[in-house]
């Protein structure tokens, strides 16, 4: 039974990508030299650098399943597990309806960036939930590219390196409750270390989208 449910998902996601993609070639403005490249969108892109490094129709479809799971998906599962602690907290969830509710113009249905830019509490409720709840509880494989010492351990030159973000995000060193939902650690008004840090900065203690040249794009 579910080998026939997941076929037949298989064949509407092979669907779905296929209408997405005969869509774009349809457009004359995939089809032909773009004036105004600001036009293009990522499956321009891809369509337009095939034949020159070989991609065939399934390769394409594989690297847009992979940016759907890995942009979406991740989002959602970090939605899923904010969600669930707000439920749990009645009043935290009242405070953040009323900010999001007092930052949106009556009559608006969509919440753009700028209206986010409003909504301190919003964005500390999320940067709470990823550092409790990390999509990735284990960053991509890294290589050393020296010898180095942490914390007394030696670490050879060429070793594989995970690093432990779900731990990171849990040290008592640099948090203060570590278990608890708390999203007041990120306010500016709080007096908590935990105030300034920013994923796009350099605090080590917060690492969800990871560091460096691999960091995640949203990050």
């Amino acid at each position: 039974m579910m080998c026939l449910k997941a076929e037949r998902l298989k064949k509407r996601w092979d669907e779905l990508l296929e209408e997405l993609i005969n869509d774009h070639e349809n457009d004359d403005h995939s089809c032909n030299l773009i004036s105004d490249q600001n036009d293009e969108d990522f499956v321009d892109i891809l369509l337009s650098v095939r034949q020159e490094y070989g991609f065939t129709r399934e390769h394409v479809k594989a690297i847009l399943q992979d940016v759907f799971f890995g942009g979406i998906d991740t989002s959602a599962l970090v939605l899923e597990f904010t969600i669930a602690e707000l439920m749990q907290r009645p009043r935290m969830l009242k405070k953040l309806q009323d900010e999001v509710r007092a930052c949106i113009p009556k009559g608006q249905k969509i919440v753009s960036e700028v209206d986010i830019n409003n909504m301190a509490y919003l964005r500390a409720v999320i940067k709470e939930g990823i550092r409790l709840h990390p999509v990735a509880p284990v960053l991509a494989p890294h290589i050393s590219m020296d010898d180095c010492n942490i914390d007394g351990y030696m670490i050879p030159s060429g070793t594989r390196v995970l690093v432990n973000v779900w731990a990171i995000g849990r040290d008592p060193r640099f948090w203060e409750d570590v278990e608890e939902f708390v999203p007041e650690r990120f306010i500016d008004s709080m007096s908590s270390a935990a105030a300034n840090v920013n994923f796009t900065e350099n605090d080590y203690q917060y690492l969800p989208f990871g560091y460096g040249r691999r960091i995640v794009p949203l990050g």
